[in-house]
């Protein structure tokens, strides 16, 4: 089984300006008109991260734990730039284009010696004035060599300011992926849960 080279400092760009209080509609044309629109300018802090990886359903391994930098913004329309996406196994985390219900983007990469290419998918996006819930679809695939990659994951984002003013960060992430060399095959599952606290730049 892969082990992921733990990411020791990771940056997400996300702007903010001030605006309306936020309802996180989204008009009936599937895009979220409003965002999180008290969350003016920038947050850094840190996030822990406690993942476990089991074979063929069998018992999860000891948890690997990281601390990861992490930067956000928001933009205008107070909706996040990038989001954070951690990675399957030893797939690098990385950072994604989407925000809004139904945005996508793609994200390659390279595990040890297979190409990795991560489709993630908006499928849900809930915003308030003071807090963001995003949860996203990925659809992950890959090789190299007689190793072939195919699963799927998902991954839950909430922020949310609190009344000190700092923001609380969490993510939930979950893959379920065969890995398949030659005529050997097994499953894999992957769970990786992070949290941290941010502050006003």
């Amino acid at each position: 089984m892969w082990f992921r080279i733990a990411t020791l400092a990771a940056i997400v760009n996300l702007a903010l300006l001030t605006g309306c209080p936020a309802t996180g509609t989204d008009g009936g044309d599937g895009q979220d008109t409003t965002g999180a629109t008290s969350l003016v300018g920038t947050w850094t802090g840190s996030i822990e991260c406690s993942r476990t990886e089991s074979l063929n359903g069998g018992t999860p391994g000891s948890p690997v734990r990281t601390t990861i930098a992490l930067t956000i913004t928001f933009d205008a329309d107070g909706f996040p730039d990038a989001i954070l996406i951690m990675g399957y196994s030893n797939t690098p985390d990385a950072s994604a284009d989407i925000a809004r219900t139904g945005d996508t983007d793609t994200i390659e990469s390279t595990a040890g010696s297979a190409d990795v290419t991560d489709v993630v998918t908006v499928s849900k996006a809930t915003y308030t004035a003071t807090s963001v819930r995003l949860e996203i679809d990925i659809d992950h695939s890959g090789g190299g060599g007689n190793l072939t990659l195919d699963g799927t994951g998902q991954q839950v984002v909430e922020i949310t300011l609190n009344n000190d003013g700092t923001l609380d960060y969490s993510s939930t992430t979950t893959y379920d992926v065969q890995q398949t060399a030659g005529a050997v095959s097994f499953d894999t599952a992957s769970d990786e849960t992070c949290t941290g606290t941010l502050t006003k730049q």
